[in-house]
């Protein structure tokens, strides 16, 4: 080829379109609880006034959805909350009778279209109950009955009195203790479980029965206290010998004779001979100074 010969060269770019559609969809993100933990522990005091607040739960939504809170609990009518997160008493408690409640608190967003599965947030919550002072000492029996023996020595024990608390901790601790109306010193009780025994002389002669009043008192602030009675029968001992009630009893004697026979003739007793006894048998022996024939 001639050295003088053109070569036409042509440069050109292909292009190869596909058409491709995406669709883009916006993540909901679920509110969540501002609470660290699985389980979250609320107390309240058992004397809480129906109405009150219990507690503020909170929620954080970090797109700033309206939330809705709501409750599922076997004590539906027990709790009420909020789209604010307060938490109010609906109904008296008694820690005596249920000392605790579970129950579950929803949150939800209110975005539109999503997935209600992607709304909502739950948590488990637990309301202790604290006690509170509102329960009186119950004594056991009422009135208490005893008896003892008018020679039963100091520190016998003559009956135990006892009274329950249906509170806790310090509030059900019971102490026991005589009532003022109580006016006698013969018997003393124990002030940690209650053991009435005696304390001073007994003797069935001068009292028969002793009427003692108790107190319980419970450990509150302020304390409870209630009041039972204790009768006290005395039982008599064989402790007083017969007495006659003249020293020396004197009366005449009369001699009669009759038909050879020797016999003797009392006079009309002036006076009754009168022995004070108890279960012995008493032996009477009369000495004549002289003899008659």
């Amino acid at each position: 080829m001639s050295p003088l010969t053109r070569i036409t060269i042509f440069m050109f770019l292909v292009c190869v379109i596909d058409e491709l559609q995406f669709h883009v969809q916006a993540q909901n993100l679920k509110p969540f609880f501002d609470i660290d933990g699985q389980n979250v522990v609320i107390k309240v005091l058992e004397n809480a006034t129906v109405g009150s607040s219990l507690t503020i739960i909170r929620a954080t939504d970090e797109e700033n959805d309206t939330m809705v809170f709501s409750l599922s609990s076997s004590e539906q009518d027990l709790l009420k909350i909020d789209n604010s997160g307060n938490l109010t008493l609906q109904k008296p408690l008694d820690r005596e009778t249920t000392d605790r409640y579970q129950f579950t608190v929803h949150v939800a967003d209110q975005c539109q279209g999503c997935d209600v599965n992607n709304r909502k947030t739950s948590r488990l919550f637990i309301l202790v109950i604290i006690d509170v002072n509102d329960n009186t000492p119950t004594f056991i029996s009422t009135p208490y009955l005893a008896r003892v023996a008018e020679n039963d020595t100091v520190g016998h024990l003559v009956i135990q009195v006892s009274a329950i608390d249906r509170d806790q901790g310090q509030n059900q601790i019971v102490s026991y203790m005589f009532s003022p109306s109580t006016q006698t010193n013969t018997f003393a009780i124990s002030n940690h479980d209650g053991k009435i025994t005696v304390n001073g002389p007994l003797d069935f002669e001068k009292v028969q029965r002793y009427t003692l009043f108790v107190t319980a008192k419970d450990g509150g602030d302020p304390s409870l206290e209630s009041e039972t009675t204790v009768i006290v029968d005395v039982s008599d001992v064989s402790d007083n010998p017969p007495k006659f009630l003249r020293p020396i009893y004197l009366e005449g004697i009369q001699k009669t004779k009759q038909r050879d026979r020797r016999s003797y003739k009392y006079k009309q007793l002036t006076e009754m001979l009168v022995l004070a006894m108890q279960s012995h048998t008493i032996s009477l022996m009369v000495m004549m100074k002289d003899c008659f024939y």
